[in-house]
């Protein structure tokens, strides 16, 4: 991410103007606030957590796992 994430903002500001910071503000931080919600909701259904690659290969089976592994390792 490096210096992009202290420039995007005032770059943006100057192309767009003030609608296109709040834009992005908006966007930036409505996924995160989004765990407020989510996170009791997830804790009380799967109390140890869980893994996404493991999910996936329980819900679609190990060719799907293998896959979205390869896809995530790194």
């Amino acid at each position: 991410m490096g210096s992009a994430i202290l420039f995007s903002y005032p770059e943006l500001s100057t192309i767009v103007g003030i609608q296109g910071t709040f834009t992005y503000a908006a966007t930036s931080a409505l996924p995160l606030m989004a765990f407020v919600f989510l996170g009791p909701l997830i804790r009380r259904r799967l109390p140890e957590g869980f893994i996404m690659t493991t999910w996936v290969r329980h819900r679609y089976g190990e060719i799907t796992g293998a896959y979205i592994s390869f896809l995530t390792w790194g």
